[in-house]
C-alpha cells in the first residue's frame, strides 16, 4: 500500500491522543504551519478561565500593558491607551477580556493582579514528511521556537536511508523522529526532548490562538 501524508496525519493524531493529548491539525507555529500540535490542559488556568468566561485573550497587547502596570503599579485607561498608542476603547475591551483574571478596572484605574500563566503544560509539533524529510527537519526545529517540543514524522523507509551522522545531530537538537511503516503503525525511534519554547511571545501566541478551539472540544467532551 502506497503511503501518502494526508493517510499519515490522522495515524500520528491517534499516537498523541492515546497518550492524553489533545490534538489539532493544520496550526500556525512562528515560521511556519506545523501539521499537527498536540497539547495537554493547565487544568487549574483552564479551569479559572472558564469560571470567568473567557472567550479570547489578545495576548500581544495584553503583554505590553502588563509590562507598562509593572513599571507604574496602575494606570488609567487614557493613559494606557497614550503609552501603547491604542483609543481608549480598544484598551477597555482588552482589560474586559482579562479582568479579573490578570488585571482589575477600579473605577477606570487600572491595576494588575497576577501575570499571565498559559492555560497549556506541553506543547508538541509534529511536521509530516514523504519526500522531503530534510526540509521537515527545518520545520521541525523552527517549531522549538514556540513549542516544548517538535518531532518530524517519516516513512520508516525514510528513516533508514538517513545517515547515522544526520540521526545523531537530530538528537542533538532535541528534535524527536516518528515513524510509520506501511501498515499504518507509528513508532517513536527518536524521543524528543523539551528544547523550547525559544521564544516566550511566540508561545503565547500559539497558546492563545488555540484557546478558543479547546473551548470547542471541551463543550463537545461535556455533552
Amino acid at each position: 500500500m502506497k503511503i501518502c501524508e494526508r493517510m499519515m496525519v490522522p495515524r500520528v493524531v491517534e499516537f498523541f491522543q492515546k497518550r492524553g493529548y489533545i490534538v489539532f491539525t493544520e496550526q500556525y507555529v512562528g515560521f511556519g504551519r506545523a501539521d499537527i500540535i498536540s497539547i495537554t490542559l493547565n487544568e487549574r488556568e483552564v479551569r479559572r478561565r472558564l469560571e470567568h468566561g473567557v472567550r479570547r485573550l489578545p495576548i500581544r497587547t495584553l503583554l505590553r500593558m502588563m509590562r507598562v502596570l509593572d513599571q507604574r503599579g496602575e494606570a488609567s485607561i487614557k493613559e494606557l491607551a497614550k503609552v501603547l498608542g491604542y483609543s481608549p476603547n480598544y484598551i477597555r475591551n482588552i482589560v474586559a477580556y482579562a479582568n479579573p483574571l490578570y488585571l482589575i478596572n477600579e473605577n477606570g484605574v487600572i491595576k494588575k493582579i497576577s501575570d499571565y500563566v498559559p492555560f497549556t503544560r506541553d506543547t508538541i509539533a509534529v511536521e509530516v514528511k514523504i519526500k522531503n524529510w530534510k526540509k521537515g527537519l527545518i520545520q521541525a526545529n523552527q517549531y522549538l521556537l514556540a513549542t516544548h517540543k517538535s518531532y518530524l514524522a517519516i516513512h520508516e523507509k525514510t528513516y533508514e536511508r538517513i545517515s547515522n551522522d544526520v540521526l545523531k545531530w537530530i538528537e542533538d537538537k532535541g528534535i524527536g523522529v516518528l515513524t510509520i511503516d506501511k501498515d499504518g503503525v507509528v513508532e517513536e525511534r527518536i524521543p524528543a526532548k523539551e528544547s523550547g519554547p525559544k521564544s516566550k511571545i511566540a508561545h503565547y501566541k500559539l497558546v492563545e490562538s488555540l484557546w478558543e478551539k479547546v473551548l470547542n472540544t471541551l463543550d463537545h467532551l461535556s455533552r
